[in-house]
Parts: C-alpha cells; structure tokens; sequence
C-alpha cells in the first residue's frame, strides 16, 4: 500500500478550495436573489406611488380653502373623476391588502353618501394606509397626526378625540351603519 502521508496536505488544499468555492458560489447567488428582491421592492415602490399620488393630490385640492368659480369646480370634479377611475384601476393591483381595503371602505363611504366625519375618517384610513405601503409599515402615526395638518381646529371639541375612537364606536357616533357591516 503506498503512503499518502505526503499527499495528505494537498487533498486537504484542495478540498478546502473545492468548499470555499461552494461556499462562494453560494453566498455570490444569495446576493444576486437579495439584489433581485430589492430591485423588485423598489419597481413596486414606484408603481404603488404611480398609483396613489393622483388620487392623492386630487383629494387634495379638496382641502384648499377657496372660493372656485363654476369652471374651477367643474375642472376639479373632473379631475377627481379622472384620479378615482386611474386609482380604480390601479390600487387592487398594486395596493397591499390593507391599502385596497381601506380604499374599497372610502369608496362605499363616498357611494353611500355618508356624513362628513365619515367621509373624513375613510381618507384619513386611507392616507395612513398609503404611507404604510410606500414608508414606514410599523409607522406610529394616527388618524389625528395625519388629519391634524390640515384641519386646524382638531382639538377643538371632539373632533380629536373622536378620530382615535374605534371604527365600531366612531360610526355609532355618528349614527351610520357602514354597508360593509
């Protein structure tokens, strides 16, 4: 039987080569996979605030305290119009479950013709959705730090107070039965 005592430092070379470029091979695919779901994140990322922002700056145009003349409401109807058929179209395929929820309530909510603190909680719902899917999924944030940019006076009263109300609560409140329900 012939001694492989000599050779037994390069089996051992070789084999420890022939395991790192496993191990290399390996951890350079997990890389390119990482990079692919990072590239998909960011191409959704994107799409969804495609989706989101015409809807979102034609909501808010609502928000602008000023008389408009007939024409200037027309074209805002019209826009808004536009802007809900795109979202429409848009948020059930690239909105999170959570976004298409909130949306398809503020829908209802707008069909249903239901009262304003309604109408203003869904929005409210809905700009917190969106700015879980395109930031921050744990984010912190209320309804009243969300609402309370626009709406100077939503201390006064209950109105605050109101908004961090459960969706049950909040709509007896109100006095509303949400179709949903």
């Amino acid at each position: 039987m012939p001694d492989i005592g000599p050779w037994i430092p390069t089996l051992t070379a070789i084999l420890a080569a022939v395991v790192a470029g496993a191990y290399a091979n390996r951890a350079n695919r997990a890389t390119i996979e990482n990079q692919r779901i990072i590239e998909l994140e960011k191409r959704l990322a994107t799409s969804r605030l495609d989706a989101y922002k015409p809807l979102m700056e034609a909501i808010d145009v609502y928000f602008e305290k000023r008389d408009l003349t007939p024409q200037e409401e027309k074209r805002r109807n019209e826009r808004t119009l536009a802007a809900l058929r795109s979202a429409a179209m848009w948020i059930p395929i690239y909105g999170s479950d959570e976004t298409v929820r909130v949306f398809h309530r503020m829908m209802q909510v707008a069909f249903s013709a239901a009262p304003g603190p309604i109408m203003l909680r869904t929005y409210g719902q809905f700009l917190l959705a969106v700015r879980r899917d395109l930031g921050d999924a744990s984010t912190k944030v209320d309804l009243v730090d969300l609402l309370g940019i626009r709406i100077n006076d939503i201390y006064s009263g209950d109105a605050g107070a109101a908004l961090r109300l459960s969706d049950d609560a909040y709509y007896r409140k109100y006095e509303w039965t949400p179709p949903w329900s």
